[in-house]
């Protein structure tokens, strides 16, 4: 997924980039974590990576679901002109 507006519906934008910034801190203190030996913290911070991550994808696919609603309301209202323009 390219993390862009287009990405995210507007309303989220603001919380994807939140993410977007917490999976960067995340992999930079995993790193570090790792360097110094401490699994644990290592361990404990993918678990906190992981949750951006999934939150991204939920709002990456809220996205998706609403471009789709969209899509089938279109071709809905498309359909029922032409039954009313066929009906006359």
């Amino acid at each position: 997924m390219d993390l862009t507006k287009k990405s995210v519906l507007p309303q989220d934008t603001k919380r994807a980039a939140k993410e977007h910034g917490a999976i960067h801190s995340c992999l930079g203190r995993i790193e570090k974590s790792v360097f110094k030996g401490d699994f644990e913290e290592a361990k404990l911070t993918t678990c906190d990576l992981l949750n951006s991550i999934r939150e991204l994808e939920k709002m990456h696919q809220r996205k998706l679901e609403y471009d789709r609603f969209l899509e089938v309301a279109k071709e809905m209202n498309t359909r029922t002109l032409q039954m009313v323009v066929d009906a006359r």
